[in-house]
């Protein structure tokens, strides 16, 4: 499954976490793990329930590749039963602050 989370903490959008891979769905989860490529452990649960993700992160900002005190934890509501594009640099456009955002 493509998963792509594009998050912004603190408001107003100082910093970013980006998370775009191809994750296994096994049964209804989907996990993304990290040893050391950023400096530690980073794991990222997605677990589905019905119009609903839970997504839990276990491990720093900097271990999971993002911006200071980002964090992706959270419930997510469905709110789009289309296929979503998976494009990114449209949301990076619509930035803000797109000098916020890394650069490829």
């Amino acid at each position: 499954m493509h998963v792509q989370v594009l998050c912004r903490k603190p408001a107003p959008g100082h910093h970013v976490g980006v998370l775009d891979a191809r994750l296994q769905l096994r049964a209804t989860r989907l996990v993304y793990d990290t040893d050391n490529e950023f400096g530690g452990h980073c794991r990222i649960t997605v677990r589905f329930a019905g119009a609903r993700a839970i997504v839990t992160q276990e491990g720093s900002d900097q271990a999971c590749g993002f911006g200071a005190f980002v964090d992706v934890s959270g419930t997510y509501m469905r709110i789009d039963r289309r296929r979503p594009p998976f494009d990114l640099v449209p949301l990076e456009r619509s930035s803000p602050s797109p000098r916020a955002l890394p650069a490829s």
